[in-house]
C-alpha cells in the first residue's frame, strides 16, 4: 500500500475511534424523572388572560388542536370571564 492509502485508513480509524470510544461506558443522564404538574381547570369567575382564538396552540395534530389560555384573577386587561366549566362528553372514555 502506498502512503495515501495508509493515510486514508488512519483518518477513518481515528474518526471511528472518536465516535465509539466515548460511548463504550454508556451515556448517563443525571437527575430524576418527575412529572410536570398539571394546572387546575379554570374556575367560574376567572378571567382569560391570553388570546383564546387558538393562535398559540400547544399541540397541533392533523385533526386535534389543544389550546391553552392562561386564566387568573380579573384585572385591567383580559379577554373575558369564565362563566361555565363543563366536561366534553365526546372525549370521555
Amino acid at each position: 500500500m502506498d502512503r495515501r492509502t495508509w493515510g486514508a485508513v488512519l483518518v477513518v480509524v481515528v474518526i471511528v475511534a472518536a465516535l465509539t470510544v466515548p460511548n463504550l461506558a454508556g451515556r448517563r443522564v443525571e437527575g430524576t424523572a418527575t412529572r410536570i404538574p398539571i394546572a387546575d381547570p379554570p374556575q367560574v369567575g376567572d378571567c382569560l388572560l391570553d388570546d383564546p382564538t387558538g393562535n398559540r396552540s400547544v399541540l397541533d395534530y392533523t385533526s386535534v388542536e389543544i389550546y391553552a389560555a392562561t386564566t387568573g384573577p380579573c384585572g385591567q386587561e383580559n379577554y373575558g370571564e369564565v362563566v361555565s366549566v363543563t366536561m366534553d362528553a365526546r372525549c370521555s372514555r
